[in-house]
């Protein structure tokens, strides 16, 4: 990964010589954000602690190859259908195409759109909440903290009662009202499908 080279899916172990399996998933989350992250381990004590990575399963040991296969079935579906989900929208600089992978928040100022993407670059374009909650809320990783934003909760960072971090480290304000729910339906999506294996 320090050289460039792209992984869609690490299995990692938690107790491991030289560093713990937390550690190494805090380092691949400097240089890839995206990637899905299934810790597979005799160890629950960290269970709670691969939320803060975005691990996408935490499994315990002894692991039964049907079930790893059914995980892993699941994730490379998954993968597969939200790789080239995106929509279009009309910019200042014409028509854009935003990936769903890449668009980690959108807020309403004004009567303007701005989309922020994981590069860092913000695409601005004309537009309404009731627009954006159309486009963006039927899609099951994206949820409304607050009356301005809506954010990917596939790239959130932390949460708390008053604010949201999100990976690239922009806070998101997040509404009283909406806290418990938000919280809630984070931890469901974070891991999400985990009932059915």
């Amino acid at each position: 990964m320090e050289s460039g080279q792209q992984y869609e899916l690490t299995l990692l172990d938690i107790l491991m010589p030289f560093m713990t399996g937390m550690d190494l998933a805090k380092e691949i989350r400097q240089f890839n954000q995206d990637v899905k992250i299934i810790f597979l381990t005799s160890s629950p004590e960290f269970a709670v602690e691969s939320y803060s990575v975005g691990a996408y399963y935490y499994a315990l040991k002894p692991i039964w190859k049907d079930k790893l296969f059914i995980l892993l079935d699941k994730v490379i579906f998954e993968m597969e259908s939200h790789a080239g989900a995106s929509f279009l929208i009309k910019s200042k600089t014409g028509l854009t195409r935003v990936y769903i992978k890449k668009l980690e928040f959108a807020e309403i100022i004004g009567r303007s759109i701005f989309y922020h993407l994981t590069d860092g670059s913000v695409i601005e374009a004309l537009g309404s909440m009731l627009e954006l909650e159309k486009e963006l809320l039927s899609t099951p990783c994206f949820i409304k903290p607050h009356r301005s934003y809506i954010i990917n909760m596939e790239h959130i960072d932390t949460l708390s009662q008053r604010e949201i971090k999100m990976q690239s480290l922009s806070l998101v304000p997040m509404a009283k009202a909406n806290c418990h729910t938000v919280k809630s339906d984070y931890i469901a999506f974070a891991f999400k499908g985990a009932e059915n294996l």
